[in-house]
C-alpha cells in the first residue's frame, strides 16, 4: 500500500514539474532573486526605484549594467565608469534626434 502512495506522490510531482506555469514561475522567481541580490550588493537606488515601478525593466537594466561591468573589468576600468557610461546611453530615453 505504501508503494502505491509513494508512486502517486512521485507522479503528481512529475506532473507539477512539467507544468509550463510552474516553469515560468520558477524562472521569474530566480530572476527576481538575482535582481534583489544585485540591488542589495550594489545599493543602487535608481535600480530599486525602477524595480518598484517595473521589475522587468529593472531586470533588463541590471543585465545591461552587468554586461558593461564585465566589459569594463576586462578592460581594467572601474564600476563607476561603467555606470556613468550606461547613464549617458539612456539620455533622452534612447531617442536619437533627427535634423531635417
Amino acid at each position: 500500500m505504501a508503494d502505491f502512495y509513494v508512486a502517486g506522490r512521485e507522479r503528481k510531482l512529475r506532473e507539477w514539474q512539467t507544468d509550463n506555469s510552474v516553469k515560468s514561475y520558477l524562472k521569474a522567481k530566480k530572476d527576481f532573486d538575482e535582481l534583489y541580490g544585485y540591488i542589495q550588493k550594489t545599493g543602487d537606488v535608481e535600480l530599486l526605484r525602477n524595480a518598484l515601478r517595473n521589475p522587468v525593466y529593472a531586470f533588463q537594466q541590471m543585465r545591461k549594467t552587468k554586461d558593461i561591468e564585465a566589459t569594463m573589468t576586462a578592460m581594467n576600468q572601474s564600476r563607476d565608469k561603467a555606470i556613468s557610461i550606461e547613464k549617458k546611453k539612456n539620455v533622452n530615453n534612447d531617442i536619437i534626434p533627427v535634423y531635417t
